[in-house]
């Protein structure tokens, strides 16, 4: 594949239990995020900076159907308010922490995190466009240069916290 980091940054590239790694990739990478709850999405970006990816249509992997429940009533996957707080989250931290990320990546990155805040921000929290900071985040993100791209976009999770029911290590 060719551009890992942005095709998984684009698509939202998540579900890490159907990811083989290789054991040098996984520890040159750094691991996961650790400041992230689900931390699926941010070993895929980690591995994607210096890494090659691959695609196969073998199963490499069988899940249990979706209605089969944790003891814990649920999957991860069902907290729809965790899984966007923790892709923005997750996105925050590959530009936290890998700062000299091209820009290309970096307004990318911005892009996809402030649209799905502004659209949880209007949709869940019932924002009007220009009330909310993440609105004015969402339009800036368009701009082909920013200063600050980590400060921005540390303000994406925000609309997810407003419930009070986002988990945080």
């Amino acid at each position: 594949m060719k551009n890992p980091l942005y095709y998984s940054i684009r698509h939202s590239l998540a579900g890490a239990s159907a990811l083989m790694v290789d054991k040098k990739a996984y520890l040159d990478c750094g691991g996961c995020d650790v400041t992230v709850f689900t931390q699926e999405n941010s070993i895929i970006f980690r591995l994607a900076i210096d890494h090659d990816f691959a695609f196969t249509e073998d199963i490499v992997l069988f899940n249990p159907p979706r209605d089969t429940r944790t003891e814990h009533g649920g999957h991860l996957g069902d907290d729809m308010v965790q899984m966007e707080h923790d892709r923005n989250a997750a996105l925050y931290g590959l530009i936290r922490d890998f700062p000299a990320l091209p820009r290309r990546i970096k307004r990318l990155a911005l892009k996809r995190a402030a649209g799905r805040a502004w659209n949880w921000a209007r949709r869940h929290n019932h924002k009007p466009p220009g009330g909310d900071a993440i609105f004015w985040i969402n339009l800036l993100a368009y701009l082909p240069w920013l200063p600050g791209y980590e400060r921005l976009m540390s303000k994406t999770t925000a609309p997810y916290l407003v419930s009070g029911k986002v988990r945080i290590p």
